[in-house]
């Protein structure tokens, strides 16, 4: 609202600019007693001001300026909101998935547990064992309950702000292998709006630079006279120059072209910013997503299998069985935190380039 308000302002400016001076209608009547009768005369007036500079016009065009620069920030703040709910969405998608991974966690250790008791009650594993695998459970069981607040909290920032009730999220946390061409800096819309006010503080200026141009004011009338001896009318012209002595809009053209010469500064550092931006984003997007892949591929095989069955076997302690499930939920957290990270960095690129 507040920025379809802002276009609405932008468009009502361009609409009252340009336009003439209004005409002005004069009419006057002036009676006099005489010695003779009285005297009467009455005088009609049609006034218009004229401006020879063509500042009219130049007032459109910069309130044209005024309206491309609001079009620009509404699509500024449509690509921040779009910027913002994918970023939610994969953020309240990856507490969900770090959820599921500690759930996973939390139900083989459960079962270990029975085993661990069984085994220490027929003496084949020591009191040791079972109190360190308990340990283990009550820390993972801790671990899960502070997961799963993060994952609540992250759920209630993705469908509050658009009032949906909060449903299961599913997807691919890990943003496809792909090469982004190079950003149009010209075409970012952040940059279109200041170009756009910057063009029009520049035609403020063209406006004020001309204001030692004399404005002329035309009027046409008709005069009646009536007197006791005497009575005529005719019609009459007047021509009027405005002498531009003392308000030659200097201080105005000042302004503007220095507002102008900092929006060009402005322009020039967004855009590196912008440029910088991109890179950045492209080369954390393209790091992230290599290493997600490499440690998708080591997940799939995993340690805990292999050292339950050792264990089992009588080959591995508890601790060497304990440290693979650890490894294990290490490398899919860890999977998850770079898959989100490289999901961000693809977010931005998408967002810098309008997608």
């Amino acid at each position: 609202g507040r920025l379809e308000a802002q276009i609405s302002e932008a468009e009502g400016q361009l609409q009252a600019a340009g336009h003439w001076d209004n005409p002005e209608i004069t009419y006057s009547r002036e009676s006099l007693d005489l010695r003779e009768g009285s005297s009467d005369e009455s005088s009609f007036w049609l006034t218009q001001r004229i401006h020879l500079s063509g500042v009219k016009g130049l007032e459109k065009v910069a309130a044209s300026h005024v309206l491309n620069a609001a079009r620009a920030n509404v699509e500024i703040a449509r690509r921040d909101w779009v910027r913002r709910l994918r970023e939610r969405f994969y953020q309240a998608l990856a507490a969900s998935k770090k959820s599921t991974a500690i759930a996973g966690q939390q139900r083989r250790l459960q079962s270990i547990v029975a085993i661990v008791e069984q085994r220490a009650h027929q003496g084949d594993a020591s009191q040791f064992d079972a109190l360190r695998i308990k340990k283990a459970l009550v820390l993972i069981n801790s671990a899960k309950a502070g997961v799963d607040t993060d994952a609540i909290a992250a759920q209630k920032r993705l469908f509050d702000p658009i009032d949906l009730p909060i449903e299961p999220l599913s997807g691919m946390l890990l943003p496809p292998a792909v090469s982004f061409t190079a950003l149009g800096v010209d075409e970012h819309p952040q940059l279109q709006s200041l170009l756009a006010m910057q063009q029009h503080y520049e035609t403020q200026s063209e406006v004020a630079n001309r204001g030692h141009w004399p404005a002329l004011t035309v009027a046409v009338g008709r005069k009646e006279l009536d007197e006791p001896s005497f009575s005529a009318d005719g019609n009459t012209v007047s021509l009027g120059i405005e002498i531009p002595l003392f308000d030659r809009c200097q201080g105005h053209d000042k302004a503007a072209k220095s507002r102008a010469t900092q929006l060009q500064y402005d322009i020039s550092l967004l855009r590196r910013e912008l440029e910088t931006q991109f890179e950045t984003s492209q080369k954390m997007y393209q790091a992230n997503q290599q290493t997600a892949e490499q440690l998708k591929i080591l997940i799939q095989s995993p340690l805990s299998q292999l050292a339950q069955a050792s264990y089992q076997a009588g080959e591995f302690s508890v601790m060497e069985l304990l440290d693979a499930y650890q490894s294990d939920l290490e490398s899919t957290l860890r999977f998850i935190d770079i898959s989100l990270a490289a999901r961000l960095a693809y977010i931005q690129l998408q967002h810098l380039g309008g997608e």
